[in-house]
């Protein structure tokens, strides 16, 4: 859905938790204590490969589901071993404790429900201290419904318990976290009688992915306090789009803000810190101040991750009238004493460009969006990913003067462990407009056929190459289509909302059985784009939309989903948009018919033919849509003059269909009927 709560202010972040050593006062028990069997039960350090060699209790609630010792902390699921991901522990060499719900999943074992008990621990003498667990955790979440931690002082009659997801930072679906978790114990042992047997539990419910913990104690503490900006995420992105048209600016999608946590043992009580920002925007080759603000925070609890805050500049307060790069400052004020004041100030930069680019990620050094990562679906189970479509949506605002033209995409992708025989994908760019066309706020998503609230207008097809070696990332450009008028560029319509994608599909498979790749990954780098304002009241902007489907490998459809990234950072997609502002002059488009075109057999029931005679070679470009326009399949072929091609179309709908013939800058289309 493009629905969400844009009053929203606190949303919690993806985030890696850790602890200073200053902050530990004395280990009471597992790892660091000064007697190593205690230490080796936190370390997970087994003689003989089970947990129960170090004390620990597996029990599976479902059957053939349960934690197991690990001496990598690499999930054997599909999910895990091909990606790499592994908890990155102290300890790891001496082993991990394990949860492989995607492994489980893979052998068809569903539900999953597993708990993990600690021996007793003897904690007499500290019910009126201030006492924590620690451990550090790896956990890639999708579908799971309980990752918690408990802790009971009287043998596992009564628990309290914390949610692992959330003091990681709120792992989004598919995404992956790792870092120490603190859970301060203190008011359970106070006023207790009796703390000769406490326990420390692990518990999981669900399906995907996995779970690691390791390096757990049992510590004391004094209490400190600090306040962080999160430098390993970003701050919220500034005017919905990293680079973006100085007549696209609006305050509708702007907003300034940075993410904040308290990441001392003390709760932050509300209005005992401020956070205030200055913009600077580059000019003459200096930073000329531009605008400020200042808010204050309400409470912080500790320990519980990086959470979103919002100021109020923008919107009515201030916009950027000019072209070139801003600047700005985030600083964190407080009276309050911290333990550190390196954290407290955070610089993010944006672009307003002279009205010709728009994209949600930077501009790297040579012109084309920028990319710390790349995604390709992976395998689900047994099902190979046959189509892949990555992209994000745009807001055209109101009161535009001129029209404007998308003429084509910039992206960044990568190849990397590529099947044997491989040396190309065809990507191709699609350009949708969103309609609400059963005006029920919400985007009314369909699985499968083409999407009556996602219209596509336009298209682009490029040819990525795929090398074998180590991974390696490229460029592309792409020209853009119009399948209605067969122009170049589309025009990009006033207070409206356009789906930009990559996509991607081969009938075997983008990855084979065994998880080498068949096609690009597609560039991305982590975003957060918080939301739109009170004006769109219905419509949410995602910076990360994912369509994915599955199949067989015969290229039948398994399944076909659409995803959105609404809230929390979102690997957004490294796509950039070409514009062009055409001042209000038309564009001729030619009525003139291409001759020398014929087709045959018409009406036809497997295949049809067509042959092309020119009188001078050129490049030509076929489009096949069906008969609402949709585009079936783009050929593009290089300087010829005669030419014969064939479509399979056995396995389409009976119906009308068009092929589009485009050479030497004239169009014909043929009409084809198929029984």
């Amino acid at each position: 859905m493009f629905k969400t709560n844009l009053t929203q202010i606190l949303m919690v972040f993806v985030c890696t938790f850790a602890i200073t050593a200053a902050n530990a006062q004395t280990i009471l028990w597992g790892t660091g204590h000064s007697n190593p069997a205690i230490d080796s039960i936190g370390e997970f350090a087994s003689t003989d490969s089970t947990l129960a060699n170090v004390g620990w209790t597996a029990t599976a609630i479902t059957p053939n589901a349960n934690w197991a010792w690990s001496g990598t902390g690499i999930s054997a699921g599909g999910f895990g071993s091909g990606s790499g991901l592994h908890i990155n522990s102290p300890s790891l060499g001496n082993g991990v404790a394990l949860f492989d719900s995607d492994y489980f999943y893979d052998q068809n074992i569903v539900p999953q429900e597993a708990k993990l008990t600690s021996p007793a621990i003897d904690l007499t003498g500290y019910r009126d201290s201030l006492v924590l667990v620690k451990f550090y955790a790896g956990l890639r979440d999708f579908a799971s419904d309980s990752n918690v931690v408990r802790f009971s002082k009287n043998g596992g009659l009564t628990w309290i318990s914390l949610d692992v997801i959330t003091a990681l930072g709120h792992i989004s679906n598919g995404a992956a976290s790792e870092g120490f978790v603190t859970f301060n114990i203190s008011s359970q042992l106070a006023g207790a009688t009796n703390l000769t047997d406490c326990r420390i539990e692990f518990y999981f419910k669900g399906d995907s992915y996995f779970w690691s913990v390791d390096d757990i104690s049992i510590e004391t503490f004094v209490p400190t306090f600090d306040l962080a900006l999160n430098e390993d995420n970003p701050s919220i992105v500034t005017l919905g789009s990293s680079d973006l048209p100085l007549d696209f600016v609006n305050d509708t999608e702007t907003s300034w803000g940075v993410n904040v946590k308290n990441s001392g043992f003390v709760n932050l009580a509300a209005a005992a810190a401020m956070l205030h920002m200055e913009v600077y925007h580059r000019t003459g080759g200096s930073w000329v101040f531009a605008a400020s603000d200042s808010m204050s925070l309400p409470a912080i609890d500790a320990s519980l991750g990086y959470f979103a805050y919002k100021t109020t500049i923008g919107s009515a307060n201030w916009l950027p009238t000019d072209t070139g790069t801003y600047r700005v400052t985030y600083v964190l004020k407080t009276a309050l004493v911290q333990t550190d004041l390196n954290n407290d100030s955070l610089i993010t930069f944006f672009r307003v460009t002279n009205n010709n680019y728009l994209s949600k990620v930077p501009t790297a050094t040579d012109g084309y969006p920028f990319s710390d990562n790349a995604l390709l679906a992976g395998l689900d189970g047994t099902d190979l990913p046959i189509q892949y479509e990555l992209g994000s949506m745009y807001y055209i605002p109101p009161g535009l003067t001129s029209p404007y033209f998308l003429n084509s995409v910039k992206y960044r992708a990568a190849y990397s462990n590529v099947a044997s025989g491989v040396t190309q994908s065809v990507i191709q760019a699609r350009v949708y407009r969103f309609s609400d066309a059963n005006a029920d706020g919400f985007w009314t998503q369909q699985v499968s056929g083409p999407d009556p609230e996602l219209p596509l207008l336009a298209v682009g097809n490029d040819t990525f190459t795929l090398a074998a070696g180590p991974a390696a990332f490229s460029t592309g450009e792409m020209s853009l289509l119009d399948i209605d008028n067969l122009t170049n560029g589309i025009q990009l319509e006033s207070d409206s909302f356009y789906v930009v994608t990559l996509v991607q599909e081969n009938a075997t498979g983008l990855r084979n059985a065994t998880s080498q790749s068949r096609a690009a990954f597609i560039g991305v780098t982590d975003y957060h784009y918080e939301s739109t304002t009170d004006s769109m009241p219905s419509y949410f902007i995602p910076a990360c939309l994912v369509r994915i489907a599955t199949g067989n490998g015969t290229g039948t459809i398994a399944a076909n989903t659409w995803y959105t990234g609404y809230t929390a950072p979102s690997p957004v997609p490294s796509i950039g948009l070409v514009i062009e502002k055409r001042n209000n002059v038309a564009v001729n488009q030619t009525t003139v018919e291409l001759a020398g075109v014929e087709v045959f057999p018409n009406p036809t029931v497997n295949q049809f033919t067509a042959t092309l005679n020119l009188d001078k070679a050129s490049d030509v470009r076929y489009i096949l849509t069906d008969l609402n326009g949709r585009v079936i399949d783009i050929k593009n072929v290089k300087n010829v003059s005669n030419e014969t091609r064939t479509w399979d179309v056995a396995s389409f709908p009976a119906g009308v269909y068009f092929l589009h013939v485009k050479a030497n800058g004239v169009t014909t289309t043929k009409r084809i009927v198929k029984n």
